[in-house]
């Protein structure tokens, strides 16, 4: 502490005296006088500055000699003059400074690491993005050359489908509505002329796009290659297209891996003798009475053409109808009813497609191509196609 310990011996006249006191205090430390028999006065710790001492005795009869005044003065240490304050000033000052030019040094530091860290992120993703590029620019032309492929296919599936104003020059109350869900569709249409029947057939192969094109395209050349045979009665045609599928796609042979088939409903019209006959694959065949406004499903064989199903024999059912003017007959695959959609993302469903048929039955064929379009279309919405049509 910034004290310092002071002794004060008195000598005096009346000390010779018995029964000698001495009174003092220290101005401005005491306001009140002290009293003590020795001649010895002791201040410790005594801060700096001036002070007065102020000392008298008492002796006798109580009798006071007069008021002894000494003044002094605790000088400063040299570290509290103002020279020493001002140094301490400096060096904290320079300290402060030296912290400062650390700390300033030290970010000049961790900025030049960091700016280095981000070059040469930087570096390594600009590398990465020019990879990405590279690779997208790989991507893209390889999906071109995908498409332009895939474009090309449909062009010949479409010459083998054969182009609907042919139907229509064949049968002219007909109409076709054909949706594939992407460029070449794995459900196909067959019609073909001889011996005064017309055959007509609509088929859901296995799969869509690219797989499902190709069973199309097998589905196509078999039934050319049966009419070629002068095969006429569909119950007859879907059992020798059956074993065709499954002998050209070894499903004749145990373990094998193809399970690849169709669902199909085939009819063949007798204009003649006003008689249509039908056999169908898992798929019906629709009949509506315009006069009456009623619906009637001809129900078909639960069996697939192909599909796998080893050793299995496969008779088709054949149903002979009388056509009639007041009769309209449809064939579906079930692309059509099992499209989500509507208010609630649900299917469509066959009864929709029932009831829309019956109350379009009297418009044209080309009206009612467009109503049963703008019908799909509409429950479909923003939803993807899910099957083709």
């Amino acid at each position: 502490c910034f004290y310092c310990f002071r002794t004060c011996i008195l000598y005096s006249f009346y000390s010779s005296f018995s029964g000698t006191h001495y009174l003092y205090r220290l101005i401005p430390y005491d306001t009140s006088w002290s009293i003590q028999a020795n001649s010895e006065i002791y201040f410790n710790n005594l801060p700096w500055g001036d002070y007065t001492l102020e000392v008298k005795a008492k002796y006798g009869n109580d009798q006071e000699t007069k008021t002894t005044s000494l003044s002094f003065t605790v000088l400063k240490p040299w570290w509290a003059t103002w020279w020493a304050v001002l140094l301490w000033i400096l060096l904290f000052l320079l300290f402060i400074y030296v912290v400062v030019q650390i700390s300033i040094y030290r970010l000049k530091r961790s900025k030049i690491k960091l700016e280095k860290i981000v070059e040469e992120r930087t570096a390594e993703v600009v590398h990465q993005k020019n990879e990405i590029e590279g690779q997208k620019e790989e991507i893209e032309h390889k999906n071109q050359e995908i498409t332009d492929s895939i474009n090309y296919a449909q062009r010949i599936q479409n010459s083998l489908l054969k182009d609907e104003s042919k139907l229509k020059a064949t049968l002219p109350g007909a109409f076709m509505l054909y949706l594939p869900k992407d460029i070449v569709s794995g459900d196909f249409y067959w019609f073909h002329e001889m011996e005064g029947h017309t055959l007509l057939a609509v088929a859901d192969c296995t799969g869509h796009g690219v797989p499902g094109a190709f069973m199309s395209m097998l589905g196509v050349a078999k039934l050319n290659e049966l009419a070629a045979k002068n095969i006429f009665m569909p119950d007859k045609l879907l059992h020798e297209l059956n074993h065709l599928i499954v002998e050209t796609l070894g499903q004749n042979i145990a373990n094998s891996d193809s399970r690849d088939g169709m669902d199909i409903a085939l009819i063949s019209l007798d204009k003649k003798n006003k008689k249509l006959f039908y056999a169908g694959a898992n798929r019906p065949l629709y009949i509506v009475n315009k006069k009456e406004r009623s619906f009637l499903e001809i129900k078909p064989t639960k069996l697939p053409v192909g599909g796998g199903q080893y050793g299995e024999h496969r008779d088709y059912q054949l149903h002979e109808i009388s056509t009639g003017i007041n009769l309209s007959f449809y064939l579906s695959t079930d692309g059509y009813a099992d499209q989500f959609g509507g208010p609630h993302g649900k299917k469509l469903m066959a009864k929709r497609l029932q009831e829309l048929l019956v109350e379009i039955a009297e418009l044209s064929p080309a009206q009612q191509k467009e109503k049963l379009k703008d019908m799909y279309m509409n429950w479909k919405g923003k939803l993807e196609q899910i099957d083709d049509v």
